[in-house]
């Protein structure tokens, strides 16, 4: 709704199985008071065959090979999917024209995700679009078409990729991989745990505790949150700048030694961390919305003040 005014949206609340048919009827009031009646400019909501604005679905599942999988048989699920499927089709891009090289390489990709490959070079991709005759057209390069196909690609949602330092080498075929890597810094440790979790308590308990305690991440974690099994070390640079980019965290200090995550900010004021940005205590400028039911936790340093009265601006006008 904030990046994309007028783009349909569709709600959809999971863990039906865990509710009765009151409890459901009950979370279609609360979403229509708390929600909908406050924020009568969202008029872009997709109706369910029962006119009603939120899709409830069972999404129990089960992870194989990096996918999750539905175990459970939810004919919601169906009706979903076919919504999302006549909204699409009706999309204005969705009718765009694009090279029938590019679709080959589209394929071809498409074919690499579903053997479980989740992301790939750019190098790579160079090497796939030189296979399929890409930059054959006069004054333009291969590189050139293939940094233009990438961005069409992007746009569309068919691959997560931007062309920034540091990123432009990685092309994402399946964003539950950035979801992973995301969530590997952003939970809550105790109802989501993973294997590498009792070695980094053991042996950097301080470092830990600031994540989880004091929303502070030290480069030191990094390693061990992304162990070189599972991730190279320009992945661990490149999920950072993404999480940056993103502002999912936020760098404290011009040495890239420590970074903010809001997510983690304690809810009570009086349990804020203090904050120090290369040895000095740094005014830090917490800012809660409580915008149409949530909550949303806004971090301004006194460096990036520039533009506040338009944030707030925007924040108070989207609650109107």
């Amino acid at each position: 709704y904030l990046f994309a005014p007028g783009a349909p949206i569709i709600l959809v609340g999971t863990h039906k199985d865990k509710l009765t048919e009151d409890q459901i009827n009950q979370a279609y009031d609360v979403l229509n008071e708390g929600v909908l009646l406050k924020v009568p400019s969202i008029k872009v909501l997709t109706r369910t065959p029962l006119e009603k604005f939120c899709f409830f679905v069972s999404n129990v599942s089960s992870e194989e090979n990096g996918f999750f999988r539905c175990t459970v048989h939810d004919p919601s699920i169906k009706i979903l999917r076919d919504t999302i499927d006549s909204i699409a089709v009706n999309q204005d891009h969705v009718h765009e024209k694009a090279p029938v090289h590019w679709l080959a390489v589209r394929d071809d990709l498409a074919a690499k995700e579903s053997q479980g490959m989740q992301r790939v070079a750019l190098s790579e991709i160079i090497n796939m679009a030189r296979k399929f005759d890409l930059g054959k057209l006069e004054g333009v390069s291969l590189e050139t078409e293939v940094m233009a196909m990438l961005q069409k690609f992007h746009h569309h949602g068919i691959v997560v990729w931007y062309d920034k330092p540091v990123l432009r080498d990685l092309v994402v075929l399946n964003p539950q991989w950035l979801i992973n890597a995301a969530s590997t810094i952003i939970r809550n440790p105790r109802l989501h745990q993973m294997a590498q979790d009792p070695l980094i308590r053991r042996e950097m308990r301080d470092e830990w505790d600031a994540l989880f305690n004091d929303a502070m991440l030290d480069t030191k974690l990094l390693p061990h949150l992304f162990p070189k099994e599972k991730y190279k070390e320009e992945e661990r640079d490149q999920i950072i700048v993404l999480l940056e980019m993103f502002g999912l965290i936020v760098r404290l200090n011009d040495d890239k030694k420590t970074w903010l995550v809001p997510s983690l900010l304690p809810d009570k004021k009086e349990d804020t961390p203090s904050l120090f940005v290369n040895g000095e205590e740094t005014t830090v400028c917490y800012l809660y919305f409580d915008l149409v039911g949530v909550k949303h936790k806004k971090v301004v340093r006194s460096s990036q003040l520039e533009g506040f009265s338009q944030l707030v601006f925007s924040l108070v006008s989207l609650a109107i």
